[in-house]
């Protein structure tokens, strides 16, 4: 993001959509983590409120991309082992079932598969 940053207000700074999507994609993530993990705000949380959330997985895949790997390595780090969420794709489910971290899909884990 520094790096990003500088180059807007250093450089004649020029992005693709699909590069602007990416960076904006990762902001985002890091923005919704910074402040769960160091403010204690649920951003999230606000944005499902609402329709927010379900455009931002719905259109701006680089951030579901993003944020879901940010949520897997959370989920990885407390011991669970996620599984691929049928709705989003993706490795946020908890290993045992249950809501889907990133989209909050409702998944069942089948314990004979």
């Amino acid at each position: 993001m520094r790096t990003t940053r500088n180059a807007i207000e250093h450089y004649e700074w020029r992005a693709s959509e699909k590069e602007a999507k990416v960076i904006l994609g990762n902001a985002l993530s890091i923005a919704f983590e910074f402040a769960q993990v160091e403010l204690g705000v649920d951003l999230a949380g606000d944005f499902k409120a609402h329709d927010t959330w379900r455009m931002l997985l719905d259109e701006l895949y680089e951030f579901a991309g993003a944020h879901g790997a940010r949520l897997e390595r959370r989920l990885r780090a407390a011991g669970d082992h996620p599984t691929c969420c049928d709705q989003c794709g993706e490795l946020t489910v908890p290993m045992r079932g249950g809501s889907c971290e990133l989209c909050g899909h409702w998944q069942s884990i089948d314990d004979d598969a």
